[in-house]
């Protein structure tokens, strides 16, 4: 199913995407498996899988461990999506790979799109790609059928704004606030108006993240995005042990 699909049949649906945030590798690709089945159980629509880096330049300090433990373990891009490959044979929701240039550049990016086209990959978010430097990625990985997704904040106007979502495809991301992700921040109305003239001046989907980690903040941001994005709770969650998909359901009942 492709993201532009998901956004389709929820909009129809009157609900919002949740899009849990997990790292590749942390602390195992076998863990990572079985996590995103249990998130795809709890009714995850859409999945964001990282790519560990050693300098997360937009990561708090829980992703950046994620990343440390997933490094120190061997991961790497080639064993990332041969899991993916995998994961792809059961699970049915888009994938979403996010992190940074480097470890693309490090492999080639035609050779990257290639392996990516291969696992079953639906998006990429590049976290430390401007859209002033994106434009032949973007169109690469459209070519190839892989919707390019940008990062997008209030502090961007209008006429950059524009610039984002012409190299976006299937969705935007908002970042919640200026800062890097694992904060806790409960949606104020300065948030939620922004999403608001964000929402109203695009047309693809906005989904939010950075900092949202409680039921009560998904509950607020859900009718002003279209996906509501969950990455270091979730992230804490599988590392102390903690029924996934019990964990998961207790956010999204408000969908």
């Amino acid at each position: 199913m492709k993201i532009t699909e998901v956004f389709n049949i929820l909009k129809k649906q009157g609900k919002t995407a949740f899009i849990p945030f997990i790292m590749a590798g942390d602390p195992s690709m076998e863990v990572t498996i079985k996590s995103a089945i249990a998130l795809e159980r709890a009714g995850a629509h859409i999945l964001e899988i990282g790519m560990p880096f050693s300098d997360p330049v937009a990561d708090g300090p829980v992703i950046q461990a994620a990343s440390e433990r997933a490094l120190a373990n061997g991961i790497n891009m080639d064993k990332i999506l041969d899991g993916i490959i995998k994961l792809r044979q059961v699970l049915k929701i888009p994938i979403i790979l996010m992190g940074y240039y480097n470890p693309i550049l490090s492999i080639g990016v035609e050779n990257f799109i290639k392996k990516a086209v291969n696992a079953g990959i639906n998006g990429m978010i590049v976290a430390d790609l401007s859209p002033e430097e994106g434009e032949e990625w973007s169109n690469k990985l459209k070519n190839a059928g892989i919707d390019p997704v940008f990062l997008i904040t209030s502090f961007s106007g209008h006429k950059r704004w524009a610039l984002i979502e012409s190299f976006s495809a299937g969705m935007v991301y908002y970042v919640s606030y200026a800062g890097v992700t694992g904060g806790a921040v409960m949606p104020g109305e300065e948030l939620l108006k922004a999403l608001d003239e964000v929402r109203a001046a695009i047309k693809l989907p906005v989904v939010v993240g950075f900092g949202v980690r409680e039921k009560k903040a998904v509950e607020i941001l859900s009718p002003h995005c279209d996906g509501v994005v969950v990455g270091s709770a979730i992230i804490n969650a599988i590392n102390n042990g903690e029924d996934i998909e019990k964990y998961v359901k207790q956010l999204i009942d408000v969908n």
